[in-house]
């Protein structure tokens, strides 16, 4: 596939895509695809036989024993509570199986600890899901950094119009991936797709998608900060 324009806020993921052929969905086994990684500074900083590294540690295991429930979300406290507790989660994207996830998930859990071996706050993220943890409890709120954007700098034709297409198409993802109307059950992952004919010859795909802990309203204004920056 071409690659996208992608524009991710810690519990937001926008992605759009122009192309001259469909989009391919990861539907088979295939290795997960990284995107980039973000580590805490050096005041989040754990030791070794810290009650974090333990708690963090079982959080860890049991994405990577498939003890989870069969979706593409999941949040998780490892410890009774601050300051050794482990608050963490992953995130499918929404058009990848069951499997495509775990597999993604298993390769994420044993790679963020070695890019952020010592950091309190980490993310991780992968074309096919992301995962991240913190020493706080971070559920149910809109976290608007880090923010990373990944971009194609092949020029594009006819630059207003493709801004106007995009930003249209993009508002009609955000409120299908926000509200709470049926649109082939999707709504549920808090997630949407769209394609747009741009010109005869090309066609504009477009992703959104929030984790499942934000409301309607929260995943809404975290999906509009991502745009923002586009």
């Amino acid at each position: 596939m071409v690659f996208p324009y992608i524009d991710i806020v810690s519990k937001a993921l926008v992605v759009v895509i122009t192309s001259l052929w469909l989009l391919s969905l990861s539907t088979k086994a295939a290795a997960p695809n990284y995107l980039y990684n973000f580590c805490g500074n050096d005041t989040t900083i754990y030791s070794r036989n810290s009650t974090f590294k333990s708690n963090l540690n079982l959080f860890l295991s049991n994405l990577s024993s498939n003890n989870t429930p069969n979706n593409l979300f999941y949040n998780a406290t490892a410890g009774p509570g601050p300051p050794g507790a482990a608050y963490g989660l992953f995130l499918c994207r929404g058009d990848v199986t069951i499997n495509v996830c775990h597999d993604c998930v298993v390769t994420a859990s044993q790679e963020i600890v070695k890019n952020c071996p010592n950091e309190t706050v980490a993310y991780i993220w992968y074309d096919e899901c992301m995962l991240r943890y913190d020493n706080r409890s971070f559920f149910g709120t809109v976290d608007e950094s880090p923010k990373v954007s990944m971009l194609n700098t092949e020029n594009i034709a006819e630059k207003d119009r493709f801004a106007k297409v995009v930003g249209d198409t993009l508002d009609e993802l955000v409120n299908q991936a926000s509200s709470n109307r049926s649109l082939n059950d999707q709504y549920v992952k808090k997630f949407a797709t769209g394609d747009v004919n741009f010109t005869s010859r090309q066609r504009l795909y477009s992703l959104v998608q929030c984790t499942l802990d934000l409301s309607g309203a929260d995943c809404k204004r975290c999906l509009q900060v991502a745009i923002d920056n586009l």
